[in-house]
């Protein structure tokens, strides 16, 4: 699944079912795979790294070049990120409607399951493949099983058993599905929920996965003392802004905060003030929000106006996906340009100062020989009356 994110499994690209390129938005992609592009720009950063440690780098660039004493730190910095998938990332309270949400974005029928004794315990990556797929890994990556099925339905049966059977061993679940709307690079993450402070476990599974978000969904429960509560989402937040350094590639901006089960507050009174009171706490809690990028959604989608308020939110989502196709190879080409281009000038103005040495010398040489000729002339005249 998803190769163009590096969570393809080993047996399914044996296959020969790896997604080729489609039109990405951005033109060096256009005749590559993300995979290929991200080989090639991992390859140069470590090409980068290795030069960065050698003597004529620390003799001639380091101690000369904007930032180049750090740049052994900042190249692998870059190189690790580089390597991280490419992911929106659901988050919020347990409970609060991320699988349900999940579910209606990839196509309305139930994949992953949503009753309150089968809480996401798990981090479920949903990508784009040719096939239906699942592959389990644990805590560092590494496939722990793989499966291929014939359609939807016999992946749901599998992925329920999986879900519902919690194995320690597995900490990530990937699915590949024949998704368009994910048919670049970028995977939708199902994390685990944040409940009460006996999760904690669960807590940290999440909280550990955020630095790798490009953007966020924050889902908020109405229903549940308003949805914005110290020790739930607000956590979740905090973490978030704390990791910021840790995130190159993320932008603030590319955030979404989802109120569900709207239908909850039945009087539109109720509705207006409980949203400009919402609206008011995430401004505090998240500066770069804009209201466009909060969203209400209802618990079932049972008229015309609860499907338009599911469209709406769609609509963002998709602008946020668009925005974030190849985003970490450009964000790390950029830097990778900048730091050459910052080698370059060292070295050429190096150079150039060489050249420019050589031609004084050379031109002294020049003058100390022609008034040596004038001394020997004024010399061998002195001869002749000596």
């Amino acid at each position: 699944m998803a190769t163009e994110c590096g969570l393809t499994s080993e047996s399914t690209k044996t296959r020969g079912e790896t997604p080729k390129a489609e039109q990405y938005g951005s033109d060096f992609v256009h005749m590559f795979s993300y995979n290929e592009v991200q080989e090639e720009v991992l390859r140069l950063l470590i090409s980068s790294i290795e030069f960065a440690k050698t003597q004529d780098f620390i003799t001639y660039i380091k101690d000369e070049g904007f930032d180049m004493h750090i740049a052994i730190e900042e190249l692998t910095a870059n190189n690790r990120d580089l390597m991280t998938e490419c992911a929106v990332v659901i988050a919020g309270e347990t409970g609060a409607g991320k699988s349900t949400i999940i579910n209606r974005i990839i196509g309305g029928r139930e994949l992953l399951p949503t009753h309150v004794t089968a809480c996401t315990r798990n981090i479920c990556r949903i990508g784009y493949s040719h096939i239906f797929s699942i592959s389990t890994k644990d805590c560092n990556g590494k496939e722990l099983e793989t499966s291929v099925f014939f359609d939807r339905e016999e992946l749901t049966k599998t992925l329920k058993r999986i879900l519902k059977n919690v194995s320690p061993d597995i900490v990530y679940v990937d699915i590949g599905m024949p998704l368009p709307m994910l048919q670049g690079n970028i995977i939708i993450v199902d994390t685990p929920g944040i409940g009460d402070r006996d999760q904690e476990s669960v807590a940290k599974l999440m909280m550990d996965y955020i630095p790798k978000a490009l953007a966020f969904v924050f889902v908020l429960n109405v229903a549940n003392a308003g949805g914005i509560q110290q020790d739930r989402i607000i956590r979740v937040i905090k973490h978030v802004r704390k990791s910021l350094t840790m995130m190159p590639c993320f932008c603030p901006k590319d955030t979404i905060f989802v109120l569900n089960k709207w239908d909850m507050i039945r009087k539109e009174e109720d509705k207006k003030e409980f949203l400009d009171i919402t609206r008011a706490k995430l401004r505090e809690l998240w500066k770069e929000i804009e209201d466009t990028n909060i969203k209400t959604l209802a618990a079932d989608l049972d008229d015309e106006t609860h499907l338009a308020m599911f469209g709406d939110f769609e609509n963002v989502l998709h602008n946020v996906i668009k925005n974030n196709e190849n985003k970490r190879i450009e964000i790390h080409l950029n830097f990778l340009e900048k730091h050459l281009e910052e080698c370059n000038r060292v070295v050429s103005t190096k150079l150039r100062f060489a050249g420019q040495t050589t031609t004084e010398s050379k031109n002294n040489l020049y003058q100390a020989q022609k008034e040596l000729k004038e001394l020997d002339n004024i010399l061998k005249e002195v001869d002749i009356y000596v």
